[in-house]
């Protein structure tokens, strides 16, 4: 998945983007939150926990979200892994 604190308009931009940089993944894969906040992006996570995912791996370049979401995946029964992207 790809998760993004861009608008969920963005979705279409985003997926051309990746698909002329050799990625492929499905468009329905690519989520515009349209907040860029930690708790957004936790919250999204936890979503997909519920959905039954159980191995995770999340990277962002903010610090602010990779302890928020660091935070809620240390609390559930999963596999996770998390950190910050640096450029």
């Amino acid at each position: 998945f790809i998760l993004t604190a861009r608008a969920k308009e963005s979705q279409g931009a985003i997926h051309e983007y990746l698909k002329s940089e050799g990625i492929n993944i499905p468009k329905e894969n690519i989520t515009g939150l349209g907040n860029s906040t930690g708790e957004a992006k936790a919250m999204w996570m936890l979503e997909k926990f519920s959905e039954g995912y159980n191995d995770m791996y999340f990277v962002d370049d903010a610090l602010g979200n990779v302890k928020a979401v660091k935070e809620v995946l240390d609390q559930l029964d999963v596999k996770s892994k998390v950190q910050q992207a640096i450029k």
